[in-house]
């Protein structure tokens, strides 16, 4: 069975699907909380924060296996809103308008839908790119060999020398 992979599909897995994982649930926990301070709301305790951003972790990195839908982001967001509201309410009951605290939950909620919709469609973007570039350089072919001249063997006859006493034959004994 042959599996064929596109120039994107290392985007899917391994560190960089963890990175955009970490880095939507990065945001959104902190947009979230953001939203909720705009609100007039409380913060939540630290560790109330750290399961958020766990549990929201957790989502993103399931669903940054394909690239984000707008409806994945948007239930993700909606969720972590939901559950920053609800722990900060935990620790301190509101004491402003529920108006004002939803329209600010909802408002950030949209925000990360634009932006990491946004951010995602530039990064699969620029890899498809960079891809389609790749392959259009040229192949360089492979250098042809150099011929190696052939080099005579010596002879192994006997070589004639000019003397001051004539012509002799210089060379191994015959018999």
């Amino acid at each position: 069975m042959t599996v064929r992979t596109t120039p994107t599909a290392g985007l899917t897995r391994g560190t960089v699907r963890t990175v955009r994982a970490t880095t939507v649930a990065t945001t959104t926990v902190a947009l979230s909380l953001a939203a909720h301070l705009a609100g007039g709301g409380q913060a939540p305790g630290w560790g109330a924060v750290a399961a958020v951003g766990a549990l929201t972790g957790a989502v993103s990195w399931r669903a940054s296996g394909h690239r984000w839908r707008r409806r994945d982001l948007l239930a993700a967001f909606l969720l972590a809103q939901g559950a920053v509201h609800l722990l900060s309410m935990a620790s301190a009951p509101q004491t402003t308008s529920p108006v004002a605290m939803v329209v600010a939950h909802v408002l950030a909620a949209g925000a990360l839908v634009v932006s990491v919709r946004h951010g995602e469609q530039v990064l699969w973007s620029v890899v498809e790119a960079l891809a389609l570039r790749a392959s259009r350089v040229p192949v360089l072919a492979a250098p042809r060999p150099v011929r190696q001249l052939a080099v005579a063997a010596p002879s192994p006859r006997p070589v004639t020398v000019w003397t001051s006493r004539g012509l002799s034959q210089r060379g191994p004994p015959t018999s």
